[in-house]
């Protein structure tokens, strides 16, 4: 997470939305204080934690692991949107469609000639 937010538990917005940040980049802590009691010692237990994942090195993995797989994500939507919207990809990509429809191709094969013809 980028951030630590403690809030209230009956809050009714998640706080992704009011920071406009992904899901999974917040770490939010909810809790029933309403005068702030407790809320030190809580403060006190995340920085510990943290300290812990960091001097163990699970932090830095975490965020590797996360990290990929946002790319993954966001990759795969841009080869998405560009084969159903880019003129070129989305030519090619309903040419090798109808070559598997038609039994001439494998999937496995007109994607790879596909990823092949644009680049990638």
């Amino acid at each position: 997470p980028i951030a630590v937010l403690l809030g209230c538990v009956d809050a009714r917005v998640p706080p992704e939305i009011i920071t406009d940040v992904g899901a999974g980049d917040l770490l939010t802590v909810r809790t029933i204080a309403t005068e702030g009691t407790g809320a030190a010692e809580l403060i006190a237990s995340i920085a510990a934690h943290r300290a812990f994942l960091t001097g163990n090195g699970l932090l830095e993995g975490v965020r590797q692991k996360r990290a990929g797989s946002r790319l993954t994500d966001l990759a795969g939507a841009a080869l998405l949107n560009a084969l159903q919207h880019g003129d070129r990809a989305k030519a090619l990509f309903e040419a090798a469609q109808g070559q598997v429809q038609s039994g001439a191709r494998s999937p496995r094969a007109a994607v790879k000639d596909l990823m092949k013809q644009l680049a990638l």
